[in-house]
């Protein structure tokens, strides 16, 4: 038997599953490291210092600037060290080829600093790089009025990774820094929008898909209904009980002797059949007689009574022409349209909303 499965229930699982990925998506906090790399021996650099950072809305990306060769540099001060106004760029200083600009919050706004970094003289700084006040943890930070004329990564860290960088393990000793991605980022604010486009495209073609699925089931079951006699139908046609002498004898279903007094199934085509027998496979299989293939009961309701006019005006030679003609179907009338799926239908059919 075809088993149809309901396909809201399948749209309904995807969308759950949808809104749970984007959710876990959203919860994923964009981080970022800056690690402190010992002198190089015989060309390794060993890290040891590890701080958590985090960026910008404002700059250049981090994620593409991390995997550069400029990701890896010097930290210093700068001079003046709140990098408020114009600032000098150190010469001499360390070796790297790449600088970053250790720069304390307050005074000004994060774009200002930034700003002010990236023009240093003679030559600017590679990135800038904010510790927060004395046991506040680093925060996500937004420009102003200089937001648009950054062009390098600005990012912070904590007070106590400031001292780490600059006391414990300072560039004049061969220590470097590497801005790098900690596992399982998301910048939410630049990829983020990117994702949903995508998973939303693929959720709305996963949706046509399932429309269609649904059309085809309900054509598919439509079909198969047409091809099964309703209960409605099988109670119109005749029955009778069988007596000693009556032919046939036999079911030719399950080949048992009728047994007088029991009920049996007359069809159009004069066939008999026990009524336990033949009315599970006209309702359930075919509405056809297992012996002679005619088809039983009428396709529609409009031939039903098609056949029932055209039986009245003809003259009736006997019972059982009367019936048969009652139940022989008509290949040459014209079928009424039927809604290709009831629920879709209603759907479709439903009132629209006026615009005047």
């Amino acid at each position: 038997m075809l088993r149809l499965h309901d396909p809201c229930s399948s749209l309904a699982v995807h969308l759950y599953t949808f809104i749970f990925l984007l959710i876990n998506v959203i919860s994923v906090n964009g981080q970022f490291v800056v690690e402190v790399l010992e002198p190089a021996r015989m060309g390794i650099r060993r890290s040891v210092q590890r701080c958590e950072a985090t960026g910008a809305n404002f700059g250049a990306d981090i994620v593409t600037f991390s995997f550069g060769h400029e990701a890896i540099g010097c930290a210093t001060h700068t001079d003046p060290v709140e990098a408020c106004t114009d600032v000098t760029y150190p010469i001499n200083i360390t070796l790297c080829d790449s600088n970053f600009a250790l720069v304390p919050r307050g005074n000004c706004s994060f774009s200002e600093k930034a700003y002010h970094v990236q023009r240093a003289e003679p030559v600017g700084f590679q990135a800038l790089i904010v510790y927060n006040s004395e046991g506040k943890p680093p925060i996500d930070m937004a420009g102003s009025k200089y937001a648009d004329l950054v062009r390098i990564p600005v990012l912070m860290i904590s007070y106590q990774c400031m001292l780490a960088i600059n006391n414990t393990y300072p560039a004049s000793k061969g220590y470097i820094v590497q801005v790098k991605v900690s596992p399982g980022y998301y910048d939410l604010f630049r990829y983020l929008i990117p994702f949903v486009v995508v998973v939303g495209f693929c959720f709305i073609v996963l949706l046509i898909s399932l429309i269609f699925k649904a059309i085809r089931l309900c054509r598919e079951r439509r079909r198969v209904a047409r091809k099964r006699l309703s209960k409605r139908n099988l109670r119109k046609i005749p029955t009778k009980k069988f007596r000693k002498g009556d032919e046939p004898e036999t079911c030719a279903i399950c080949l048992d002797d009728f047994i007088e007094g029991e009920k049996l199934r007359v069809l159009p085509c004069r066939h008999t059949y026990h009524c336990k027998c033949i009315d599970p496979w006209l309702t359930q299989n075919r509405k056809v007689c297992p012996m002679c293939k005619r088809r039983v009961g009428a396709k529609n309701s409009d031939s039903e009574s098609s056949d029932e006019e055209r039986r009245q005006e003809q003259p009736s030679s006997s019972r059982s022409t009367s019936i048969a003609h009652t139940y022989l179907e008509d290949e040459e009338r014209t079928e009424t349209p039927i809604p290709l799926c009831p629920v879709l239908h209603g759907i479709l059919t439903a009132s629209r909303p006026e615009f005047i």
